[in-house]
């Protein structure tokens, strides 16, 4: 039994008649005109979805179609090859990368390459072992980690719908009887326009705020908050206006906040010499660190909202996943001083490299229903 090469007889981007050649002891189709090959496959091909700590691995396209764009590292299914066969082949040819358990995502439909019109590709989660070398510069010009919630460009359409449904499972809810709500810095001195370092905007956020920790009491283990409380010659405020100093009116919740009486409820800064940015550097009333509650709770996951993404919010992100929680960031019940127009967004970029999961108030409520 013999498998055909495409029935072309002009090549179908650049209409240069088409002729062959032998690569591999295989005749190939083959335009001269715009270095095409045309392979002789089964109908299908295959494509390793490798995922480490938060991220994808992906290869940079370097002919057509899609030159230039990203997918995950795949191939076609040549005749005699069993997918599974095929699979590893491919991963080691372009990645250098030995896989193992491999798992079946999906079977798709290509219908936007035109070297095999109508193919179906079949993606595995895959393990991977070793370093990554780019073993074929001729099909790729690069081999990269990236963030799930923070991909590349990609170009195939089937790539990009298993890149939906992976950043989809990313978001999906957490165990709730190991998940914290933790509300950061909303106090009077940034939420109130009469507070000492007063986040524009911020008040606006509060509502998105209360619908988080109503829903945390039904649903979630721990709601835990975070305040300023600095001296009142704090070595801070040579960088910042005076805020947040202990015990006045400037370092209390802000009024419109509910604050169940259940809460947790961690100080930072309190030292002279201390910046406080970071909600894991705050201590109970009883002493106990930020750390040890959730840990003394069994937390696992974490939901952070507050006052702001580009400071003590994206501090508090970073410690939690340096720590080894899985840590969310609510987006819109979050808010960012944006000293320079683009701290915000560089920010949640920052987090999401490092592994955080970006997510909205209603992506979140979604999780209870």
């Amino acid at each position: 039994m013999s498998i055909l090469p495409p029935d072309y007889r002009f090549c179908p981007y650049c209409a240069t008649p088409i002729s062959d050649r032998i690569e591999e002891g295989r005749t190939r189709q083959y335009c001269k005109h715009c270095d095409r090959k045309f392979f002789p496959v089964a109908g299908n091909a295959v494509a390793g979805v490798a995922v480490r700590n938060h991220r994808v691995l992906m290869a940079q396209r370097n002919r057509e179609p899609y030159i230039g764009t990203w997918m995950f590292p795949a191939g076609f299914v040549e005749y005699g090859e069993d997918l599974l066969e095929a699979l590893p082949r491919e991963f080691k040819e372009e990645t250098g990368l030995s896989i193992s358990n491999a798992k079946l995502i999906d079977i798709m439909q290509s219908r936007d390459d035109l070297r095999s019109p109508g193919h179906f590709v079949t993606f595995y989660e895959v393990d991977v072992k070793g370093k990554v070398v780019n073993n074929d510069l001729e099909e790729n010009r690069r081999i990269e980690w990236f963030p799930i919630m923070r991909p590349p460009e990609i170009g195939f359409r089937t790539h990009r719908s298993i890149m939906v449904t992976l950043q989809a499972k990313m978001k999906e809810m957490p165990d709730l009887s190991s998940c914290a709500f933790f509300g950061v810095d909303l106090q009077n001195c940034f939420g109130h326009k009469k507070g000492g370092l007063y986040v524009k905007g911020s008040e606006k956020i509060i509502p998105a705020c209360n619908r988080l920790i109503d829903a945390a009491a039904y649903w979630a283990k721990l709601t835990i908050f975070s305040l300023d409380w600095h001296p009142v010659d704090s070595d801070h405020f040579k960088k910042w206006p005076p805020h947040g100093i202990a015990d006045t009116w400037d370092s209390q919740f802000l009024k419109s906040l509910i604050v169940p009486d259940y809460s947790k409820i961690v100080r930072k800064a309190t030292k002279k010499n201390e910046d406080g940015y970071d909600p894991f550097e705050g201590k109970s009333s009883s002493g106990e660190t930020t750390n040890k509650i959730l840990k003394k709770h069994g937390i696992k996951s974490i939901v952070f909202f507050g006052i702001a993404t580009d400071y003590c919010v994206k501090a508090g992100v970073l410690s939690a996943l340096k720590n080894g929680y899985r840590a969310y960031i609510v987006t819109d019940a979050s808010i960012a001083v944006n000293v320079n127009p683009d701290d915000e967004i560089k920010a949640i970029n920052e987090m999401v490299d490092a592994g955080a999961i970006p997510i909205t108030v209603e992506e979140v409520l979604a999780w209870a229903e």
